[in-house]
């Protein structure tokens, strides 16, 4: 006959309750209950200890909400144009939620194209050089240079010469004299250089001898011409060099005498002579006697409007005529310089100016295109819309929202108690239920923990993330959060209801030996609610005290039966 625990404890609990009916009377209340002798077999039910994996795990309640959640507000002010999504619309990052009307922004950004457009192909000028037609160019500038420098000179000298005759005499009569002396010094100079020339040479001082005479000559009578007199005395006193001046002559003098002939003969004796230090001397001959006609002619008018002033000129015009005349002189120094450059190539500064203005053009077709940009209202991230603050036509400015963007992610926010944060960490799994979802479960991990407790509630905040690859967990509902703390894939488990505990001994079970209880202290780790681990103590296989342990201490009696069967 198979007898259950319940049953004999049941008898057990009868019995003892008549003998204590017997014995009350006298001592209701001095006396508690007696134990059951040791020698009395303690009916109980047994479990195997077994092995198996084990999690523990700490359940919390909390909201579900958004991850992220904006006020988007335009970059710029302006008018809405037009609004392309509504309430409720899912929309990803760098989707276009709006636009604002971008007024003149389009043909600003055109303008700066054109302007990166124009600073590329200078560039380009620059680093491929000069063309022929670019040197005919910058040569024919400077003579144009020139010939405006020489009118603005010349109209005021007039003005000056109105205004201050003796005194403009003076200066051009000294500069006359200049001119008068260094023909000379400079003959006497050149007849030095030949006569050095060694004796077995005579052949080569004659000839270096007769062509200068012929050079000097030749710009002698040309210059005498009144009609040169001007550009003569231009040349001599601006020109670098010999070869310099006679070019200046050729191009702006008139004359039956062919000046490159005599300038190649001059040249040809010279390289013969082999005395290149005549060049300098021979410059300061020509120079003079290019300039001499004219400054005299210059000193003699000069001289005559002392005698016939017409008057002196007004403050006024003697500084228009001084600011056209310093104009022309910089057009002209300008001129020169932009020849020298197409002539001898781009500079190191050319180019560097070249790229930065490159690069200032490139970067204000940035700032256009960001301000165009600006007009355009995108999502920062994939979400849904949940408010839509403003219609087509309203005037909005970066201050104010005019969408409420929610993402699709969805997180919980738990109140965790300082007990327990040490059994947290990021990236523990867990599992989410929610009334909308009965019998569901979504999958989920912790992600933050908050670095500081709440001062009052000493708790803290810890965040859990939620997968939900249908999206359909939604913010507001209400869910429950089951957090693992710690897993053991292989470990030593006992029953809960085995186990006993007391802060003086700690944890125990109850064996059996040869029929009698044995106490047993063990070390526990983990517990699921239904199961334990015992890290020491115990090994699988052994049979503990499951039920009935209440009623047996350490050496009481037992008596292993059956459990009946559940109904």
């Amino acid at each position: 006959m198979t007898v259950s625990i319940r049953t004999v404890v049941a008898a057990l609990v009868a019995a003892g309750l008549l003998a204590a009916a017997l014995i009350l009377p006298g001592r209701m209340k001095s006396t508690p209950p007696p134990a059951t002798p040791t020698n009395v077999a303690v009916p109980v039910e047994v479990a195997t200890v077994q092995t198996g994996p084990i999690r523990a795990s700490v359940s919390y309640a909390g909201t579900i909400q958004a991850t992220e959640t904006v006020n988007l507000a335009p970059k710029a002010a302006g008018q809405i144009a037009s609004i392309v999504v509504g309430i409720g619309a899912s929309v990803r990052a760098g989707d276009r939620i709006a636009t604002l009307d971008p007024g003149t922004l389009a043909a600003q950004v055109l303008q700066a194209q054109a302007g990166v457009a124009a600073a590329e192909a200078r560039l380009r000028v620059v680093q491929d050089g000069a063309t022929t037609a670019d040197t005919a160019t910058a040569t024919q500038a400077v003579f144009t240079a020139d010939a405006a420098y020489t009118a603005a000179q010349s109209t005021l000298d007039g003005v000056l010469a109105r205004s201050n005759a003796a005194s403009l005499a003076a200066s051009v009569q000294q500069q006359a004299d200049r001119m008068v002396a260094q023909g000379p010094r400079a003959q006497a100079d050149v007849d030095a250089v030949i006569a050095r020339i060694p004796a077995n040479n005579l052949y080569g001082a004659g000839m270096l001898r007769t062509n200068v005479s012929d050079l000097n000559n030749a710009i002698r009578t040309r210059c005498e011409a009144i009609a040169n007199r001007d550009a003569c005395e231009t040349a001599g006193l601006n020109s670098p060099s010999t070869s310099d001046l006679v070019a200046r002559l050729i191009s702006t003098t008139t004359g039956a005498m062919d000046l490159a002939v005599y300038l190649k003969q001059y040249e040809d004796a010279l390289a013969a002579a082999n005395q290149p230090a005549v060049t300098e001397a021979l410059f300061r001959l020509v120079q003079a006697t290019a300039a001499q006609p004219s400054l005299s002619a210059r000193v003699n008018n000069l001289a005559l409007s002392l005698n016939s002033s017409a008057g002196s000129p007004s403050a006024d015009a003697v500084r228009t005529a001084q600011r056209t005349s310093d104009a022309a002189a910089s057009a002209l120094e300008a001129a020169r310089a932009r020849l020298v450059t197409v002539t001898t190539g781009p500079t190191n500064a050319d180019l560097l100016t070249s790229r930065a203005t490159l690069s200032q053009a490139q970067a204000g077709l940035a700032v256009a295109r960001a301000a165009l940009d600006q007009t355009v209202v995108t999502a920062p991230f994939d979400g849904v819309v949940v408010a839509k603050l403003v219609d087509v036509g309203s005037s909005v400015s970066p201050v104010a929202p005019i969408f409420v963007l929610a993402a699709k992610a969805v997180e919980l926010h738990l109140t965790v108690e300082e007990a327990r944060i040490s059994l947290m960490r990021p990236d523990l799994e867990a599992a989410l239920t929610t009334p909308a979802f009965p019998g569901r479960t979504f999958r989920a991990r912790v992600g933050v923990i908050a670095p500081s407790a709440d001062l009052r509630a000493h708790s803290f905040d810890v965040t859990v993330y939620a997968e939900d690859a249908d999206k359909q967990l939604r913010p507001g509902m209400s869910a429950n959060v089951t957090i693992v703390t710690e897993t053991r894939p292989s470990a030593t488990l006992v029953l809960n209801t085995a186990l006993s505990t007391s802060t003086a001994t700690g944890a125990s079970v109850l064996t059996i030996v040869d029929g009698k209880a044995k106490r047993r202290p063990i070390t526990i780790g983990i517990s699921d609610g239904t199961n334990t681990e015992v890290l020491d103590g115990l090994r699988a296989g052994e049979q503990v005290i499951a039920i009935g342990q209440n009623l047996a201490r350490d050496g009481q009696a037992v008596q292993v039966v059956t459990p009946s069967p559940k109904r």
